[in-house]
């Protein structure tokens, strides 16, 4: 169970952490967001059956921190071979969805489609800024 009684509850004091380590480390504060909210969503991938591997940028700047180059995307892989790309985006909003630290659940849209990749808007539903 969370200590927060709403998810605005919880994006308040996750919001005024972000701004006191950004003040005290001078890191970007939006480069922070961006690693919180990675770090939830490569909590839900490596508490799935499925083996998602986690490749890019976003590993980078999860193994080597401020030294890595920021990104702002994740770019995700399954280790067994190709899949339809519907079903794909289908069992990684279940996944998001999953709730593995008493945290609301991630929700993801679809935001547009080219041609090689799906690239999709993924928030917290609950939290107005």
């Amino acid at each position: 169970m969370s200590r927060y009684a709403t998810a605005v509850d919880l994006r308040r004091a996750l919001e005024a952490r972000l701004r006191q380590r950004a003040d005290e480390s001078g890191t970007d504060l939006s480069r922070l967001r961006r690693v919180a909210v990675f770090d939830r969503i490569a909590a839900r991938l490596s508490a799935a059956e499925r083996g998602w591997v986690l490749k890019g940028g976003a590993s980078l700047e999860f193994r080597l921190g401020a030294r890595a180059r920021a990104t702002k995307d994740i770019d995700l892989a399954l280790p067994d071979g190709p899949c339809d790309g519907d079903d794909l985006r289908e069992e990684l909003i279940e996944t998001l969805a999953v709730d593995v630290d008493g945290v609301n659940p991630l929700k993801v849209w679809r935001r547009s489609m080219p041609l090689r990749s799906r690239r999709s808007r993924l928030s917290w539903p609950s939290s107005s800024r």
